[in-house]
């Protein structure tokens, strides 16, 4: 699976880090997780940690890290392209904990088409 890299919103956090002001950088991380901006790996961990001193450590390793997140699929189904014949050609789409949704090509190795799945509140 490709990396996800991280978005502009949270590079731009990350930018203007103080290390005098670390409860200011957690809340604009914080922040950014309730307008459903997806977030580094590294920015959850920093979020579920309340001792100042562990999110210190965690904001600096992660500034020596590659600006990407790993990415693992959750799920994955065939899409048949013209009929619903068992050997018809068809594209595999995979869902992705990082809420992509990433569709193949028929040979499976180049992203036709990758999107970014957004979280709906059903209770409306």
């Amino acid at each position: 699976m490709p990396a996800q890299t991280w978005t502009k919103e949270e590079l731009k956090v990350w930018n203007q880090f103080n290390p005098d002001s670390i409860n200011d950088f957690v809340s604009a991380i914080g922040k950014l997780k309730e307008e459903q901006v997806p977030l580094s790996n590294k920015a959850y961990e920093i979020l579920a940690t309340n001792f100042l001193e562990k999110q210190k450590e965690l904001i600096e390793s992660a500034k020596a890290e590659p600006l990407e997140t790993p990415n693992a699929a959750t799920c994955m189904e065939a899409l048949k392209k013209n009929s619903e014949d068992e050997m018809a050609i068809s594209h595999l789409v995979i869902g992705t904990e990082n809420k992509e949704v990433i569709i193949l090509d028929q040979i499976g190795t180049a992203i036709i088409k990758l999107v970014f799945a957004m979280r709906y509140n059903l209770n409306n």
